[in-house]
């Protein structure tokens, strides 16, 4: 394993038997409008209510708060992460899914097997953008044909200058755990991951997260439908 890698697996696992609140591990603000404004918009992106959707995936799952509110009840849900303990309180808490162990670039199924695909705030946890094309490549192996994918919460390479001087202040504070800093972070250029699923076959496009006050414009989320 990549020692960055390897090394934001571990703050994973630390991190995880410090929170209670399914919300603030991901590092995000312990509000539960924004979070459910979150919800919404990806569920939209996905378009999870339309009626021959029956399967999802959701690649760096994390504890599986996000994949359970997204789960109206009756999808086949499956959240696959490569840090075990987030696992663990995901399979104790959230019973709408199942999950196991697994690399994003290394996912344990057949190919065309799920009808959406979720990948969420995870690409800046990569290493390298070696590493964050062979992801996309293997989750748009695992979507069949006419499905869609949403990757959110991208940090755009070519909005690095857009940074709130706020933000750049919360993720650079010295205390901050490894995973939850700025500087170990991937940006990645957006543009290109997009034309990347062209070659592949998918069609993508992007697009800004909505109803989300504290988000800002250098977080993007894609959407791709497999051809």
């Amino acid at each position: 394993m990549d020692p960055k890698l390897r090394h934001m697996q571990q703050s994973w696992a630390e991190n995880s038997a410090r929170y209670t609140d399914p919300i603030g591990i991901t590092g995000r603000r312990p509000d539960e409008h924004e979070f459910t404004a979150m919800v919404n918009d990806v569920s939209s992106k996905l378009n999870l209510r339309e009626p021959n959707v029956r399967s999802i995936l959701d690649v760096g799952c994390n504890n599986g708060y996000l994949l359970h509110r997204l789960n109206p009840g009756h999808l086949l849900a499956i959240g696959v992460d490569f840090c075990f303990p987030p696992l663990q309180h995901a399979h104790s808490r959230f019973h709408t899914a199942s999950y196991c162990q697994a690399e994003a670039g290394q996912l344990p199924f057949r190919s065309d097997r799920f009808d959406r695909v979720l990948c969420y705030s995870m690409f800046h946890y990569l290493p390298n953008l070696d590493t964050a094309f062979a992801v996309c490549r293997e989750m748009l192996r695992v979507l069949r044909p006419g499905g869609l994918m949403v990757i959110g919460d991208l940090l755009a390479s070519e909005c690095i200058d857009r940074i709130p001087d706020e933000d750049r202040k919360r993720w650079t504070d010295p205390n901050r755990s490894f995973m939850h800093c700025l500087d170990n972070w991937l940006f990645v250029p957006v543009y290109t991951i997009r034309d990347q699923f062209q070659s592949l076959g998918g069609t993508a496009r992007i697009e800004q997260q909505t109803g989300l006050p504290h988000v800002t414009d250098y977080r993007l989320d894609m959407i791709v439908e497999k051809r």
